[in-house]
């Protein structure tokens, strides 16, 4: 029997706040997928292809679980479950682009209408629960590790409303970095001119220097700063400086 939502769970399911679905394979395995939902009064709107797991499972056996946390407080937290009682057509995508709108601030990109459905769910038992502790947020310092000359992977972090983006280059230890503000390519040709020729050859090539070129000058800024939780990125300017400019 379907019973109403709270307006704790209501709140968590009408924010832009990833859920996931599990259903049920052939086999009884379960399946879990992070979704978009929508609500419509007390019951949930999931949007999908007819081909896709979710429509396949639900369309055998309409039992399904789901569980949304605040996208900035994850300790807030709903555990829902309940079953799948209506399947609407969505080819006009009518119920699909309030969603991505609530997401992403835009109408759904996909506009294929062949075979879009939405599933409407009823919720049958829930459960909210706020525990008591405080999200750390992410640093905005990163510690990775590679090889002296290897360029390592593409990250961001995030500091408050800033993105900041970074090639790591190490002297085989881990070591925080961030990267410097992008600046104009006109005025990075100085500093690209210094790049000695025994680079590898993958490094010849202006991406890479323009990467190394901003990680140097990260750590440099790091250097200036003088804070204590930087100093691995301190010792590890005149490396760099050795490196880049030889």
């Amino acid at each position: 029997m379907a019973i109403p939502l709270s307006n704790e769970i209501r709140v968590l399911l009408d924010g832009p706040n990833f859920a996931h679905l599990a259903t049920l394979m052939p086999d009884g395995s379960p399946q879990s997928v992070p979704i978009w939902v929508g609500r419509e009064g007390d019951r949930i709107l999931i949007c999908t292809g007819e081909g896709s797991l979710k429509a396949k499972n639900t369309r055998r056996d309409p039992r399904i679980s789901l569980s949304i946390v605040d996208f900035h407080d994850p300790y807030k937290e709903a555990q829902l479950r309940g079953r799948v009682v209506e399947r609407r057509p969505d080819g006009d995508c009518k119920y699909i682009d309030p969603i991505s709108l609530k997401y992403t601030g835009k109408p759904f990109p996909f506009r294929s209408p062949e075979g879009r459905v939405a599933l409407v769910i009823e919720i049958e038992k829930a459960r909210y629960m706020k525990l008591p502790f405080e999200h750390t947020r992410p640093s905005s310092v990163c510690c990775f590790s590679a090889p002296l000359g290897v360029a390592g992977p593409s990250v961001q972090c995030r500091s408050k409303s800033l993105w900041w983006r970074g090639i790591g280059l190490f002297s085989g230890r881990p070591v925080p970095f961030l990267s410097a503000p992008l600046a104009p390519t006109s005025s990075l040709e100085p500093s690209l001119r210094l790049l000695p020729p025994r680079f590898p050859q993958p490094l010849q090539s202006s991406l890479w220097k323009f990467r190394l070129y901003t990680q140097a000058v990260a750590l440099y800024q790091f250097s200036e700063s003088r804070n204590p939780s930087t100093d691995r990125a301190v010792d590890m300017f005149p490396v760099m400086k050795e490196f880049l400019i030889g």
